[in-house]
């Protein structure tokens, strides 16, 4: 389902700040339309009603339910308080756009304090860029309402599994975060993995083997057959997600290694690349944050296991399961290994881009989101911990030793994304805590 925007292009002043004629109020709202007409390609999937607000009388069109996600509000005049306070009542996402010299409402202390502030993304700038990066969190929080999750694990309990050193969070159920996020989380039998597994054809599996082989710079540990078996498995996973009409998977591997044919690595890996976020161990804390990198900024993200090195004031990710085209488009250099724990199976040892910005996070509870930025500076090539290594600078890394919280895992993106972030963090009533 596409999410519904409602565009407000409100000038009915005549005021402070110029548009002192009915033809210059015109010729701004237009100029804001044609804005609007370029952006609009970025989003085939989010479908824009226009209305325009030209004078008071105008203002009772507001109250009308038209179906929208969100509303998008151009100030380009005096006079828009009271329709700008109208739709912050409405309780939905709201963009506030302000443009500069138009008026002074951006300084009202209730757009603060009314009920409904959290809800409200304003801007008063220059860059057009920046509505459209609002219109991303609209749209990110619509779809995290419509996203269904697959759940493979031979788990009983019903609690949210716990990454290694999360020691001080409260448990909470699948259930409180289906409710917190919108998300549906659907628990699978392993067996429904291994029958899809079973039944997908050699021919299909090999065509996957060729290219993936061919795309690689080398291939040092698996066999064909092996790499063949790990094909299959991407095979099945992507099968398993398109049967259930859902959008995202994860998979309890360490647990469930015994039971399958063979790690699940790859499959998590090409999945991301094509947009199907996809998590290791039933992480569903950092497959949340994934879906979330995914929504805001259309990249996928590495789960990994952070290591600390204060004496290079770095933080090195590291994990079998990075996706090899980390900007959503190019593919990165990369090496066919195994898995690097049981020394089995097949990963993928990804090398990322040097003097690439990083954004680090992953939602720590229903609370708390861990959020911070980096540069890529190496690529560590140690036969120790797990196969992909992405160093990255960080600000203070003895202050981020001695703090570090949340339980183990990290998820790793290309890009800046702390803005953006932020703004829906605050639509989901969750703190952001800057590492």
């Amino acid at each position: 389902m596409s999410t519904r925007l409602r565009i407000v292009y409100a000038a009915p002043g005549v005021g402070w700040g110029g548009l002192f004629t009915p033809e210059a109020r015109e010729q701004e709202i237009e100029k804001f339309r044609g804005k609007m007409k370029a952006v609009k390609p970025l989003f085939p999937d989010v479908e824009f009603v226009e209305e325009v607000i030209r004078s008071w009388a105008d203002f009772t069109s507001l109250n009308e339910d038209r179906g929208e996600d969100g509303i998008l509000f151009f100030s380009l005049s005096g006079g828009t308080d009271g329709p700008i306070f109208q739709v912050m009542d409405k309780g939905l996402p709201v963009i506030l756009f302000v443009e500069p010299y138009s008026w002074h409402v951006w300084c009202r202390e209730g757009l603060k304090t009314h009920e409904n502030a959290d809800k409200l993304m304003l801007l008063s700038t220059s860059d057009f860029g920046e509505v459209v990066e609002k219109i991303r969190v609209v749209r990110a929080y619509k779809k995290l309402k419509e996203t269904k999750i697959l759940l493979f694990d031979e788990s009983q309990s019903d609690e949210v599994k716990l990454i290694y050193g999360a020691d001080s969070i409260p448990k909470y159920t699948i259930g409180d975060m289906e409710a917190k996020f919108g998300v549906r989380i659907e628990r699978m039998d392993k067996q429904v993995l291994l029958d899809t597994y079973a039944a997908v054809g050699d021919a299909e599996a090999d065509a996957v083997v060729d290219a993936l082989v061919g795309q690689a710079e080398w291939v040092v540990e698996p066999s064909r057959e092996e790499i063949r078996k790990a094909a299959k498995m991407y095979l099945a996973m992507r099968q398993v997600i398109q049967d259930a009409q859902a959008d995202a998977i994860t998979i309890d591997c360490l647990a469930m290694l015994h039971a399958l044919p063979t790690t699940p690595c790859v499959g998590f890996s090409l999945l991301n690349d094509e947009g199907i976020c996809a998590a290791c161990e039933a992480d569903l804390n950092s497959l949340v944050t994934m879906l979330i990198f995914r929504y805001l900024g259309d990249v996928p993200s590495f789960i990994t296991d952070p290591v600390i090195d204060t004496a290079r004031n770095s933080v090195t990710h590291a994990h079998c399961v990075a996706p090899t085209k980390m900007d959503g488009k190019n593919r990165e250099r990369f090496i066919i290994r195994n898995h690097s724990e049981s020394r089995t199976g097949v990963s993928l040892q990804v090398k990322m881009r040097i003097g690439q910005e990083v954004t680090v996070a992953k939602v720590m509870d229903l609370e708390r989101m861990i959020l911070s930025t980096g540069t890529i500076i190496s690529n560590p090539d140690v036969d120790r911990a797990c196969r992909t290594k992405v160093e990255v600078s960080v600000q203070d890394a003895r202050r981020l030793l001695r703090t570090f919280a949340g339980g183990l895992h990290r998820v790793l993106a290309y890009g800046n994304h702390v803005e953006s972030i932020f703004d829906l963090c605050r639509l989901l009533d969750i703190s952001v805590i800057e590492e």
